[in-house]
């Protein structure tokens, strides 16, 4: 069988290989038709209109392939709802054979029984009363041996007690006014007790000089329990979206809302029918409405997904800052079809980064006020990271990420470096002692010598092993120069006393 889905313009939006078989049509082709465009010029679509109105039925009809043969099929149509839309789907079995096969039977009862026993549906005639014939698929379906175990039954045997009543009620209507119904769905007993649910579909004829029904039962067990699956996963789906604390918005490219959850109507104090009918690209926000197009036309499969931080106004006024993260949706031609988004209020991150940044413009410029760089030394990388103004400080570009250890030492004055390159070894790095000392380094920019004094200690693991040693280093230099000037105006003193 052919499966076709459609949209309420009459555009296919899906259909399996068995529908493009039929056709003749790939299925890029089929997406980009309509269902006009597979019927002969002048023939009338009388199904489609009342699956509109929300009607189910069984047409048939003939379909122009696209070799420009007919073709004779049966479409049985009902509605479904998904994700907010209302889809058609429509099931397509070529009755090319059987159509052939009824004319002929007209002229001959044997190609007649042909047909009957032949046809995939299982088929019953009765009077209502009585069980009359039956074809082989009946048979197989009622796991019979043989037909006659069946015939001469009441009909409603072969009914679920639970669906006798309707079935009685659909056969009194049929024989009342001669119209042929609509299918119906219906359980049938088989073996042991168990049931398979079919769409009958019941027709008055003549058999055997009166008037009897022929009922056409078609399984659609498999296909039930598969809608019940999807059924049931849109329902998980829908829960689980529901209970989330992110806001969840589905839109379409235009803008208009299809969708939003409890958290969003909670977030912007609105209800999701007013929701739905707003559309996020019209209004006077004019600078967010620029910002919400350039965002959907940024979308595309190679990247579809987006990630958007702003400032809103929220219902009652206050500003508040949102994370959203789109997400397009694309079709098989590589079509925009729907933007998912989920979002968050981000206002308490952004008042702390906010906060965060004072607190670190601040210290920033009190180490700057007091020439203190800070610096943290990872022991198991040998990584020596430090502020900008400690890098300032050596003469170290502020692109640089990191030091080792051996380039601080190349940092320290050549006088020096043997003494501090021992001290850190010996009492610092392998006894784990708190980093004290004062020493003289050369700024690698400008060459010129600083006295500094570097403090540091270490921090440790669950293990008692040390992770990082964290610290700082202060220029010291005019303090030294002016120790050396008191030095020296001593010891100028001195001498002038002698």
């Amino acid at each position: 069988e052919g499966y076709s889905l459609l949209n309420p313009q009459g555009e296919f939006v899906g259909v399996n290989q068995a529908f493009c078989e039929l056709t003749g049509y790939a299925e890029g082709e089929l997406l980009s038709m309509k269902l006009r465009d597979l019927v002969p010029s002048g023939a009338p679509l009388t199904l489609f209109p009342k699956l509109v109105e929300g009607q189910t039925g069984e047409r048939k009809i003939e379909i122009l392939r696209k070799n420009g043969e007919r073709l004779h099929t049966s479409i049985k149509g009902s509605s479904l709802a998904f994700s907010g839309q209302t889809y058609f789907l429509g099931i397509v079995t070529d009755i090319t054979a059987q159509f052939e096969a009824e004319g002929h039977y007209r002229l001959s009862e044997e190609k007649y029984r042909t047909l009957f026993d032949s046809a995939p549906d299982p088929i019953v005639i009765h009077d209502g009363k009585t069980i009359l014939d039956l074809n082989q698929a009946a048979a197989n379906a009622l796991s019979l041996t043989h037909k006659n175990e069946v015939l001469g039954q009441d009909p409603m045997s072969l009914i679920h007690p639970e669906d006798r009543d309707q079935a009685r009620q659909r056969l009194t209507q049929l024989g009342r006014t001669g119209k042929t119904l609509p299918p119906e769905e219906f359980r049938i007993l088989i073996h042991n007790d168990e049931h398979r649910t079919v769409l009958a579909s019941p027709t008055m004829i003549e058999f055997g000089g009166k008037q009897a029904f022929m009922v056409n039962y078609h399984d659609i067990t498999e296909r039930k329990a598969i809608l019940e699956a999807l059924q049931k996963s849109e329902e998980n789906y829908r829960n689980v979206v529901q209970d989330q604390t992110e806001y969840i918005m589905r839109y379409l490219p235009d803008g208009t809302i299809t969708f939003v959850n409890d958290s969003f109507c909670r977030a912007f104090q609105t209800s999701p029918e007013e929701a739905m009918q707003q559309n996020i690209t019209v209004g006077n926000r004019g600078a967010e409405i620029a910002r919400v197009k350039n965002k959907i036309k940024a979308l595309s499969p190679e990247t579809p997904i987006i990630v958007d931080e702003h400032e809103s106004t929220t219902a009652d006024g206050k500003k508040a800052w949102h994370l959203w993260i789109d997400r397009g949706i694309f079709d098989e031609d590589n079509n925009l079809t729907e933007i998912q988004a989920v979002g968050r209020d981000i206002t308490a991150r952004k008042q702390i980064e906010e906060s965060l940044h004072a607190s670190s413009t601040q210290l920033e410029e009190a180490q700057k006020m007091a020439n203190i760089g800070s610096y943290i030394l990872d022991i198991n990388k040998d990584s020596w990271t430090g502020s900008d103004i400690l890098f300032e400080m050596f003469g170290v570009d502020k692109d640089t990420k990191a030091l080792s250890v051996a380039q601080w030492s190349e940092i320290v004055h050549p006088d020096d470096r043997d003494e501090m390159n021992s001290y850190f070894a010996s009492r610092v790095a392998n006894r784990h002692r708190r980093f004290d000392r004062e020493y003289r380094i050369i700024n690698k920019k400008d060459h010129s010598l600083h006295w500094v004094h570097g403090l540091g200690d270490f921090t440790f693991n669950d293990d008692g092993n040390p992770l990082k040693m964290i610290g700082v280093i202060q220029d010291i230099t005019e303090r030294k120069l002016a120790e050396r000037e008191r030095e020296q105006a001593l010891l100028d003193a001195q001498t002038a006393n002698q």
